[in-house]
């Protein structure tokens, strides 16, 4: 028993310690956006100070953070919806429909998961420009519409937690397709739903090479753009791009914390039972 005890400890502080260990970057980033950038290299203070607070004002003043933001918010957000009921419908119908070609249709959107993003954009984005959406966010969130791997995800949850019974039971009583979708199988794919806008929506907000590739207007930056610029700068001002880095991390902790119950629920559970 006090074995038993004694090894519940050590478990403990090994997670406590790998979790201090995950949040100090974090800590880090916070303790060096609150400095003066002429000291930086002379001291690192443990604890983040005022400063904070005036460097954050003058970042929103230098380099129009806000408008940055919401920029990658309508891109992150949309890409997000797009996804999840694109690949849930997807993934419905290859889980429990019948159709010609299902499985070929179905091997063909897997193959294109092991397709590299690199070599895909290089059609894309000549595809956008022959229908005049380059310097659109339009670009940026039309490849949520088939996401092959939410697809993926979705046709393998639905296929396990929704018993063809309750499918059919529904069909009994009369209802279609889409009722059956909306009332039957969203309400219990939710985890899996929950864990598939995490993915995307950590995508989407820190995509970067497909901003730069398709965004030309400043006006029209997202996050990441914005943030390169500090970088790209001959004199770079580490703690206003440790500013702009920590508000780039919020809105994905926020939607994490938001989410992560489901996010564990969908990696523990198995199937509907009864």
């Amino acid at each position: 028993m006090r074995a038993r005890i004694w090894l519940n400890v050590l478990v403990n502080l090994l997670f406590v310690l790998l979790a201090t260990l995950c949040l100090l970057p974090f800590w880090f980033m916070i303790t060096v956006a609150s400095m003066d950038s002429g000291s930086l290299f002379s001291s690192l203070p443990l604890l983040p100070n005022l400063k904070l607070f005036s460097n954050f004002e003058q970042l929103m003043k230098t380099f129009n953070i806000l408008r940055s933001f919401m920029n990658s918010m309508i891109v992150a957000m949309s890409s997000t919806a797009m996804n999840l009921f694109f690949a849930t419908l997807s993934g419905y119908a290859f889980a429990k429909l019948q159709f010609r070609f299902k499985e070929g249709l179905f091997a063909f959107v897997f193959i294109t998961m092991f397709i590299p993003g690199q070599l895909q954009w290089i059609g894309f984005v000549q595809q956008m420009k022959q229908v005049n959406l380059l310097d659109t966010w339009w670009p940026l969130i039309l490849p949520s519409l088939g996401s092959a791997f939410g697809i993926f995800v979705m046709r393998g949850y639905i296929g396990e937690a929704i018993p063809d019974s309750l499918i059919e039971s529904a069909k009994l009583d009369g209802s279609n397709e889409m009722r059956t979708f909306f009332s039957i199988v969203v309400p219990l794919v939710v985890p899996m739903l929950a864990s598939l806008a995490i993915l995307t929506f950590m995508g989407a907000w820190n995509n970067f090479s497909g901003a730069l590739v398709i965004l030309y207007s400043s006006k029209k930056f997202t996050l990441p753009l914005t943030l390169a610029t500090i970088r790209n700068l001959q004199n770079i001002d580490y703690p206003l791009l440790c500013c702009g880095l920590l508000v780039s991390t919020l809105p994905i902790m926020a939607v994490f914390l938001a989410a992560s119950n489901y996010f564990i629920e969908a990696l523990t559970s198995g199937a509907v039972k009864g």
